[in-house]
Parts: C-alpha cells; structure tokens; sequence
C-alpha cells in the first residue's frame, strides 16, 4: 500500500511539473531559458548534417511516437546574425512524451535547447576532443543580445531568432569542452 502511494505521489508531481515548465517567453518574444527543466546538448563539426538536424526535428513525415520534439508546439531555431545561421543555431523545443525513449527523460526536464556549430565543419567534431579543448557555441541564455525575427507555426515552422555572436566574447558566446 506504501508503495502504491509513493508511486501515486511521485506521478503526480511530475505531471504537475510539467504542466508548469512549458517554454516562456519574455516580453519580446524571446524564450527565456531554464535550466532546471531543460536539457543542453552540444553538437559540433559535420556542417552537412545541418538540414538533416533540423528536419529530425521538425519533419511531419516522421511519425509522432519517434519525434523528438512536440510538435503541437512552438519550436525555436536562434542563428548568428553575421551568417544567418549558417555557422552557429540552437533549437529549443518542449521533449515529444509520445516517444517512449524520451518520455522518462521529459518527466525530469520537459524541454530541450540543442546547440549546432557548423563552423569549421567536422574538424571542429574531432580537433576539440583530441586537444581537450574548449570551443564556441551561440550563446542564446539572455534576451539581450537576441531579437525575435518571425512567428512560427507548431509542427511546421520555426519561430525564428536572430543573436549577435562574437566567438571568444563571454557575452555573445557559450564556450563548452569538448
């Protein structure tokens, strides 16, 4: 009976957290990033696999229970303002909890923040993990450097946002070890 109670217990307080950690968004438009109910992932090199990061993400032709995020929601993609993107962009989105794979992982932290560098393509894969080194990723934890550029459409497109990104500066750039 303790048992069934504990389990009662627990499943309610995670469904209550997630009730309470969809995406927010600040008077500007710009997700405002927690880290207490987000995963961060850092991916570097292999600039061609881009589009395909992307289409994981937000491709209808992927069946709903293999989709990594919800796509009934909102999904963020920030860029760099100097490539548009091209070189570095993080994705925010609520966890899919119709993918039993990542259904567990979602009663913990419901969201994920996906981080893709593309420059310096799969060099920047490898090198930085042989040398133990740190490299740059866009920085998108703050609303000050990043300006909402388009509206999106759940399950279909991108609400866009642009960030200034300077590589080395603490204020526009999130370095990360390999």
């Amino acid at each position: 009976m303790k048992k069934l109670l504990l389990g009662a217990a627990v499943t309610a307080a995670m469904i209550g957290g997630n009730a309470q950690a969809a995406i927010t968004v600040d008077s500007n438009g710009i997700p405002v990033i927690n880290t207490a109910t987000t995963y961060e992932v850092y991916l570097s090199g292999a600039s061609a696999m881009a589009g395909f990061v992307e289409q994981l993400l937000l491709n209808s032709s992927i069946p709903a229970a293999n989709r990594i995020c919800d796509s009934a929601k909102l999904i963020y993609k920030f860029q760099d303002t100097a490539t548009a993107g091209r070189d570095y962009k993080a994705y925010l989105c609520e966890l899919n909890t119709k993918n039993s794979a990542l259904s567990g992982l979602a009663a913990s932290k419901p969201n994920l923040l996906l981080y893709k560098r593309d420059n310096g393509g799969s060099a920047q894969g490898v090198a930085p993990v042989i040398a133990e080194a740190a490299i740059d990723f866009l920085k998108v934890d703050t609303a000050a450097n990043c300006t909402k550029v388009s509206d999106g459409t759940a399950g279909s497109v991108f609400t866009r946002i642009n960030c200034t990104f300077t590589a080395g500066n603490p204020a526009f750039s999130n370095s990360k070890n390999s």
